[in-house]
């Protein structure tokens, strides 16, 4: 069977499920179905059995990638820097935006808030997010030609 799957999907899952590790959708390799499970506090008992099949069965569901799959081939400060390095040409807006992905020793604000509002400061907030929803697009494809899925 040919299995394909829907980029919006792939975004989806991508975007919403990165709190558990288990938890996100999941993808019946057999019949293309896709399935979604939940945190156990809120499962019924179909996610309850669903969650036991995966257990047993690891070989005919493959999850969804996720945010933690990304951040297991790149840090988000990797990826700041990488967008830094190669899109923004003026120097001052670079060290700028660098410096908010350094911190400080007395910086109180985590990286991705420093650099989102400097991000704002120098007028690049929207390159930016053009810049991530590529990335995403593009981390979704190479899985999917990793696991010979057709992106529709």
């Amino acid at each position: 069977m040919e299995l394909k799957l829907k980029l919006e999907t792939l975004l989806h899952a991508l975007d919403n499920y990165d709190d558990i590790e288990e938890y996100g959708l999941y993808l019946n390799i057999i019949t293309g179905e896709l399935y979604n499970l939940y945190d156990s506090f809120v499962n019924d008992e179909e996610n309850d059995q669903f969650y036991e099949e995966i257990i047993n069965t690891p070989d005919k569901y493959l999850k969804l990638p996720d945010q933690r799959s990304i951040e297991k081939t790149e840090s988000e400060t990797e990826i700041m820097k990488k967008f830094v390095l190669n899109y923004v040409d003026d120097e001052k807006k670079q060290k700028q935006l660098l410096k908010s992905i350094k911190g400080t020793l007395f910086s109180k604000d985590p990286v991705l808030i420093r650099f989102s509002k400097e991000l704002y400061n120098v007028g690049l907030k929207q390159e930016y997010d053009k810049y991530i929803s590529t990335y995403c697009e593009d981390y979704v494809r190479d899985w999917c030609k990793k696991h010979n899925i057709i992106v529709i």
